[in-house]
């Protein structure tokens, strides 16, 4: 009889790359998430802890707080984190200040949204940037960006924009 655990502090569950289309007006923020106890199956225990510790050798996990949990099997997702912090002038607390935005954060894509409509009423200039690192959705600057420029058109105020991508 198989016995399966999640281990997960998150209460909600984000379909992120949602977040762009978010950001470009396309979704509600309410149709990118789910409560996380509606997405385990029936028979799944939850654990509501972080993993901050993995012991290969001895078929163990260390969760947060020092309690241990042993496996047979074990699959482990531990994702990506932004380190906003790690961009002078950045943090995640100020997204959207001075018109600064990212579609990688469930608030900041929001933000980005209203911010887009403005560009896209107003005109100017909109730098969109991407990185040579890793990060999730690597196509997304690029989606956010032709999002934009589509409304633009859409909205017939194209030729007041102008469109960097770096």
């Amino acid at each position: 009889h198989a016995r399966i655990t999640l281990i997960d502090p998150a209460e909600r569950q984000f379909y992120q790359p949602g977040f762009t289309l978010i950001a470009s007006g396309v979704y509600q923020p309410s149709q990118v998430w789910r409560r996380q106890s509606d997405c385990i199956p029936q028979g799944v225990e939850w654990l509501k802890q972080a993993v901050v510790a993995l012991d290969p050798a001895k078929q163990a996990v260390t969760v947060e707080g020092g309690g241990t949990r042993s496996y047979d099997f074990l699959v482990l997702t531990p994702g990506i984190q932004c380190n906003w912090e790690a961009v002078e002038g950045l943090s995640r607390k100020n997204l959207g200040e001075g018109n600064v935005h990212s579609i990688y954060d469930f608030e900041g894509a929001q933000k980005t949204w209203r911010a887009v409509q403005e560009f896209v009423g107003k005109g100017g200039r909109g730098i969109f940037a991407d990185t040579y690192t890793k990060h999730k959705c690597g196509g997304a600057p690029k989606k956010i960006c032709l999002l934009t420029e589509h409304l633009a058109r859409m909205r017939r105020t194209r030729d007041r924009l102008k469109f960097d991508y770096f």
